[in-house]
């Protein structure tokens, strides 16, 4: 494994860790997605599972399970970020 692909993920899971570990223990999200995130935790949860698949993508040798999941994640952000919004 190289050094490379080992700050990849650490830096991957450092900005997951500020943002979504608070949303995910409390309810709220950061203050720069307060007035744009409905559900929090929902929110957070995608932002997880993006960082496994950036995880995935980066240390396995097959290559489609990485982006299968940071698509899962996005997806699963967005619902967060509209969740209980009214979609005119």
């Amino acid at each position: 494994m190289s050094t490379f692909r080992v700050a990849c993920v650490v830096a991957v899971w450092l900005v997951v860790f500020i943002q979504a570990v608070p949303a995910l223990a409390r309810g709220r999200a950061p203050r720069w997605f307060r007035g744009r995130v409905a559900s929090p935790r929902l929110w957070a949860v995608g932002a997880v599972v993006t960082a496994v698949g950036c995880t995935l993508g980066l240390l396995t040798p097959v290559w489609w399970p990485g982006p299968l999941m940071v698509l899962l994640g996005l997806g699963i952000g967005e619902w967060g970020s509209r969740a209980g919004r009214d979609r005119a």
